[in-house]
């Protein structure tokens, strides 16, 4: 598990293709849908900085559906040295992924697997000229994360990260601990997040190991008739900045097609607009 910072562009842009495919990183275990709640998909994304008065274009990608594999590959149109692709079963959980350098000719690649509630429960991890690793995850009744067990080739524990949760109606508290193979803590933090009716956090304070505060985030939605976010607004109470400010805008389909990200009370600020299609399988 990561500490909450500042969020950069790149990972911004992860984040919302991860969100558009179902990708997931090694702690946001659930399987999603490639699919929105419409039944389209994005094909392509395009992103735009300002800078210096002028707005500049800064990329653009496609994702192209392959019916024989249920599979996903995004292509760079701005000649990064990558392609990613995604594989699904039948259920729409996502268990291949891999990753291809242009530059090397390399390939990194994941596997995933999943239990009847669509919790990924082992994920074992490829790359050239290593062997593979395993993690696998652990939960309790309500589908929440307890424990993670990362074992290298030779099935040695590397690392053992562990979970507790306090919830009390809209409050979740949580303590995270890390453990190294021999069983010595090598660190832990603690949270205290707040949600609203939707189910979207309104505040996060983060501790660190001393107990002091890390983070301290308020965030604030305004939702349309359609109950969907169409303004966010993250506030650092610890500068007392807007540190990100989200603008969502969606067509007559209830796509979401145009993203503007505000950062740092507005200094640094981001278009990206998303096309999407109806799925057919």
């Amino acid at each position: 598990m990561k500490k909450r910072r500042k969020i950069e562009i790149f990972k911004y842009l992860v984040v919302i293709g991860a969100i558009a495919l179902g990708v997931q990183d090694t702690v946001a275990v659930k399987a999603f849908s490639p699919l929105n709640d419409q039944g389209y998909m994005v094909t392509e994304s395009m992103s735009f900085s300002y800078d210096q008065g002028n707005w500049r274009y800064q990329g653009a990608g496609n994702y192209v559906y392959n019916a024989e594999n249920n599979s996903i590959v995004y292509k760079s149109q701005d000649g990064s040295a990558h392609e990613m692709t995604y594989f699904y079963d039948e259920d729409w959980n996502m268990v291949r992924e891999t990753w291809l350098s242009y530059e090397d000719g390399e390939k990194d690649g994941w596997e995933y697997f999943y239990d009847k509630n669509g919790n990924r429960i082992k994920e074992i991890s490829y790359s050239p000229g290593e062997e593979p690793d395993e993690t696998q995850y652990i939960y309790d009744e309500n589908g929440n994360v307890l424990q993670s067990l990362a074992t290298d080739s030779s099935g040695n524990l590397s690392l053992n990260w562990k979970c507790e949760y306090e919830i009390q109606e809209d409050v979740t508290r949580v303590k995270e601990t890390w453990y190294d193979g021999n069983g010595q803590t090598m660190g832990h933090t603690e949270s205290e997040m707040t949600y609203d009716s939707y189910g979207n956090e309104i505040s996060r304070v983060d501790y660190d190991e001393n107990g002091e505060i890390d983070a301290d985030i308020k965030n604030e939605y305004t939702y349309d008739e359609e109950g969907r976010i169409i303004k966010k607004i993250e506030h650092d109470n610890l500068s007392d900045t807007d540190s990100m400010v989200q603008i969502f805008v969606y067509d007559n389909n209830g796509n979401n097609t145009l993203d503007f990200l505000y950062m740092d009370d507005y200094e640094e600020k981001h278009i990206f607009v998303y096309r999407y299609e109806k799925f057919e399988h």
